[in-house]
């Protein structure tokens, strides 16, 4: 037999959640400020390689649009990695490539242009 909760477990649990929504909107505000206030692009994608968003720092850094930059896969052949050296780096050396084709996970990797 299932047990109810008393009004006063209810209205204890939706003061319990509203405190927990009010906690994360802090958070994800925290996070935009953040990410859009960075001075080094950012671009985040998901497991399958797909951009899901980049900052404003990202758009100017690599000439692309924000909207055409998230377009694109983060292992698109229109991007190009230039070594130091001038020469370009092939897509199979791509950290990322590695990752994805192993379908695995990275939290952070740096390309400096």
């Amino acid at each position: 037999m299932c047990i109810k909760p008393t009004y006063e477990e209810l209205e204890k649990r939706i003061v319990e959640l509203e405190q927990q929504v009010d906690q994360y909107q802090s958070e994800a505000i925290k996070y935009q400020t953040l990410f859009s206030s960075f001075p080094h692009g950012i671009t985040v994608s998901d497991v399958n390689g797909n951009i899901l968003e980049s900052n404003t720092a990202a758009e100017l850094l690599l000439g692309v649009s924000k909207d055409d930059h998230e377009k694109r896969r983060i292992d698109d052949q229109e991007w190009r990695i230039i070594r130091p050296g001038r020469s370009e780096m092939p897509i199979e050396e791509w950290a990322v490539s590695s990752h994805l084709s192993k379908n695995d996970w990275f939290p952070i990797v740096k390309w400096e242009l």
